[in-house]
């Protein structure tokens, strides 16, 4: 009876550990204006050492606010599931607002 405790506690261990959800800004300075680009399920591999690239200057046309990404719950089963070999995430993109050509 134990062994079973053992490996059922163990299992919740390795779920809870693996399926974080994080979440990251980074800001520019720059006033914010319209959102240019809002991802689900940007593709990431081998549990986000290789990023999904998405170019903030070619999205907004210029200079860029704030992008954020994150990991969802669902983000984070998929990459448990798949053992961290493919690790989606949330990418969102919000453009400067005015057209500023100061760049981040």
């Amino acid at each position: 009876m134990s062994r079973i405790w053992t490996t059922a506690l163990s299992l919740v261990l390795l779920v809870s550990a693996t399926a974080g959800c994080y979440h990251t800004i980074i800001e520019s300075g720059l006033p914010p204006g319209p959102v240019g680009y809002q991802g689900d399920w940007e593709t990431g591999w081998i549990v986000g050492i290789v990023p999904a690239e998405v170019d903030a200057t070619a999205v907004c046309g210029g200079p860029w606010s704030r992008v954020e990404t994150q990991q969802s719950f669902l983000n984070g089963l998929v990459s448990m599931l798949t053992l961290g070999i493919y690790a989606p995430h949330e990418v969102t993109i919000v453009c400067a607002a005015g057209g500023s050509d100061r760049q981040p």
